[in-house]
This record gives C-alpha cells, structure tokens and sequence, in this order.
C-alpha cells in the first residue's frame, strides 16, 4: 500500500526534483552576488519546474545594485566562507551519521545471522539429546522448542536480508565517502580563499569552483537514486 501510495504521489520524483532545487537556489544565492544569474551545469538535468523555478528566483534576484569595491568585495568574500563552511560541517556530520548507520545495520544483520546458526546448532544438539535418551524429564518442552527453533530460523535470516536490502538501497558507506571526498575539496578552496588576495576576477573564480563542486556531486546523486525508484522487491 506504501509503495502503491507513494508511485501515485510520485514521492521519489518530488523527492529527487526538491533536493536539486535547494542545492540549486543554494549556489544562486551565492553566484547571484557576482551578476551569475544562470546557473547549466553539463549533465545536470533537471524538470522543468525545477528550471522555470529556478529562472523565476534568478529573475526576481536581478544583478546586484551595488558599488564593486573592496568592502562589498570583502562581503561577498565572508558569504562564501560561511557558506562553505556550513557545507563542510554539514558533509562532516552526515558522512559520521551515514557510517554509523551503516555500521550498526552491518552489525545488527551479521548478529541475526549468527544467532540463527546457534538456534540451529541448539536445535541439533537438543534432537540429539533427545533421540539418546537423556533428556532428564524435558520431554514436555520438545514441542515448543521445535516451533520456537523453526519460527526463529525463518524469522531471522529474513530480517537479516531485508537489512542488507535498505544498507544496498541507501547506499550509506557511499554516501560518506562522497561527502567526505566533497568536504575535503570545500575545505581545501576555503583555505585558497583564506589565502588568496581581496580581487573580483579571482573570488569570482573561487566562487565559480564552489559552486562546480556543489553541482556536479548533485548531479552524481542524482544520477545514482534517479535508478532507484520506489518498488516492492522481486
């Protein structure tokens, strides 16, 4: 019913169109300070709300009614650091939070799985104890013990698969590396910026680097869960 729901609503597409919308509006915001009002970056297509969206807000920006002096050089300056900056620890946190997760399903799964095999290792030791005659008087415990053993052995490694099915669709330990390798690249065109001396063509290409970077790992992230639709397995 969820699946069929969500098909009809077109979560995943709504989902995939909002999130490069956000980062899309994120880099305008930026670019738009320096009179870069459009923002075509190859091989990140989009729908077509999401461009008239985008077009609207460039529009309704305009070019910057500024002098280009140093201080509104310097202001644009300390806009890109602390835009980058909140990048850095928002791809620093969810890369820890995506390795986590991925940690404790891959933990919880290889548990399941192991207490599956020592279910079916008590359950042969318990038939052969039985079988030999030693039971000592558990005679009345045999029948549960073997609808208990059959449910888990079942249960179990069922859940466990379905466990390795949302880490192989979230793809969490890729998540974190790509936002760990991105972080690294935005830290490293902080320090540049820090470095660099108070100029517009150069800023300008720092910002135009920025917002490269932002673009192209949307793109790859898109590319990667636009093939994963909502679906029941099978």
């Amino acid at each position: 019913m969820i699946a069929r729901l969500g098909n009809r609503a077109h979560w995943h597409r709504r989902w995939l169109d909002n999130r490069q919308l956000a980062e899309r509006l994120r880099c305008l915001a930026l670019s738009a300070q320096f009179g870069e009002l459009d923002l075509r970056v190859g091989g990140d297509r989009a729908s077509d709300w999401v461009t008239w969206y985008q077009r609207a807000t460039a529009r309704e920006i305009g070019l910057p009614s500024a002098r280009v002096d140093a201080a509104y050089i310097g202001q644009v300056r300390d806009n890109a650091r602390a835009m980058l900056d909140r990048q850095i620890a928002y791809l620093a946190g969810d890369a820890r939070r995506m390795h986590r997760l991925e940690h404790r399903l891959h933990a919880l799964g290889t548990l399941l799985f192991a207490t599956t095999g020592v279910i079916c290792v008590g359950f042969l030791a318990f038939e052969g104890v039985f079988h030999m005659g030693l039971s000592g008087g558990l005679e009345g415990l045999a029948h549960p013990f073997i609808i208990g053993a059959t449910i888990a052995s079942a249960a179990l490694p069922a859940i466990g698969a379905a466990i390795y099915g949302i880490r192989m669709q979230g793809d969490f330990a890729g998540i974190a590396e790509r936002n760990e390798a991105l972080a690294a690249q935005l830290t490293t065109l902080r320090h540049v910026i820090d470095q660099d001396e108070l100029g517009f063509d150069t800023l300008k290409r720092r910002i135009t680097r920025a917002t490269d970077l932002l673009t192209e790992d949307l793109a790859n992230w898109r590319q990667t869960y636009h093939a994963r639709p909502l679906s029941l397995p099978g």
